[in-house]
């Protein structure tokens, strides 16, 4: 059993490695090249577990919540991720408060969307 266990895992992280399977690990990918957020614009679907993945060393970043009907407010280290699930369509917005501004509901800097539904 143990042994066709590890022939699946050896199959996704094969598949992972060539592009066939998004890493759940980097489905948002926090600092990806800088400060940057990728992708910019997130689709998911009602029920979805989004993770925020700190791809940035030695960069620190947060994931804040700052539109939408949502509540997340994290701070990642390099290497660190958190997950959030969305359970009812809308858009939701975050940003990085350490990557930039935000003046009068428009974000500036290190900022993205997800559009769920």
């Amino acid at each position: 059993m143990a042994k066709g266990l590890f022939v699946v895992a050896l199959a996704i992280a094969t598949a992972m490695a060539m592009g066939g399977i998004a890493s759940a690990g980097e489905r948002v990918r926090v600092g990806d090249g800088g400060d940057v957020i990728h992708p910019h614009i997130t689709h998911a679907s009602v029920g979805e577990r989004i993770i925020f993945k700190n791809v940035d060393a030695p960069d620190v970043h947060t994931v804040t919540a700052y539109q939408g009907n949502w509540s997340l407010n994290v701070r990642l280290q390099p290497g660190d991720t958190t997950r959030y699930a969305f359970f009812q369509p809308g858009v939701y917005k975050f940003r990085c408060r350490i990557h930039s501004t935000l003046d009068h509901g428009v974000c500036s800097g290190m900022c993205a969307t997800i559009k769920v539904g």
